[in-house]
């Protein structure tokens, strides 16, 4: 995308450049035409004899062609000086386009490290979530074990109840407290 904009960009400054250039020429040969002009109408009056009606249109044409140089001057510099300006403006839309080049290359560099950050987390979440549904199960299975464990003594309490042995209440008590001192 910032190829396509840079080539338009260029693009663009090449037409303008060539538009100024072509102005220049019109300018340029306006100006000879004139100085051609100026130099004719010298030579008309050291080689024509001297009138006074001659001299005066002489003068007033010499006169025309003089302001009409002054002014091709004038817009020459007029278009030099916008030549710079746009010479100038071109720099700094050049530096413009560098610097938002530089800033959509980090964003996207950024997005990039950002992109495999999220793959790393999913991964990582994917592989948690199945060590947590194996410690599930495997705390399920232990109730599962615990609850058998507890239906046993109860009928091996029932079998010595039974038999005629004395089973207190407390001896499952303490036998809770020692294998609490076990582990």
């Amino acid at each position: 995308m910032r190829d396509r904009f840079r080539t338009e960009f260029i693009a663009a400054m090449q037409a303008k450049e060539q538009e100024l250039a072509g102005g220049r020429q019109q300018l340029a040969a306006a100006l000879e035409q004139a100085k051609a002009a100026q130099a004719q109408l010298q030579q008309q009056q050291q080689s024509t004899p001297s009138s006074s009606a001659a001299t005066d249109e002489d003068a007033e044409a010499l006169r025309c062609a003089r302001a009409d140089l002054a002014e091709l001057h004038h817009q020459l510099d007029t278009a030099r000086d916008a030549d710079a300006a746009k010479a100038q403006r071109i720099a700094e839309l050049e530096q413009a386009a560098a610097a938002h080049a530089a800033r959509v290359a980090a964003l996207e560099e950024a997005d990039a490290a950002k992109t495999a950050r999220i793959a790393s987390l999913e991964l990582s979440d994917a592989t948690l979530t199945k060590k947590l549904a194996a410690l599930n199960q495997e705390h399920d299975d232990l109730l599962v074990c615990l609850a058998d464990q507890d239906k046993r003594i109860s009928d091996y309490r029932a079998r010595l109840v039974a038999a005629g042995q004395p089973v207190s209440e407390d001896e499952d008590d303490d036998d809770d407290d020692a294998d609490d001192k076990e582990f």
